[in-house]
């Protein structure tokens, strides 16, 4: 995709709307950081260094990738974070509260 494509498609969501903050962020990461839409669905808050600003990724057989986050896309994190309901150990979390899909991405 072009980054007008990828611009177009953030612009979307109005950010008013903790599922907008969500959306923007699983987007961003998957972006930025190449991941497939499987693995950020599989991220656990554990998972996100937030001094740092970092995110370890389980991918395919099993192999840990580390990524730095980049400004943008660690303030959409942290508003996500703030928003997000408590309970469930998955980062990103569906409107029940559970763990977000791939088919919900």
């Amino acid at each position: 995709m072009t980054i007008e494509q990828i611009n177009r498609i953030l612009n979307v969501f109005d950010m008013e709307e903790p599922i907008d903050i969500r959306n923007r962020c699983i987007i961003e990461l998957i972006y930025a950081c190449g991941l497939r839409i499987s693995e950020c669905c599989n991220l656990k808050l554990n998972d996100v260094d937030r001094q740092q600003m970092m995110i370890r990724v389980i991918g395919k057989g099993n192999k840990e990738r580390t990524f730095y986050i980049d400004a943008a896309c660690a303030l959409r994190l942290r508003a996500w974070l703030s928003e997000r309901e408590d309970g469930e150990s998955a980062l990103f979390t569906n409107r029940y509260g559970e763990r977000i899909e791939p088919g919900g991405v």
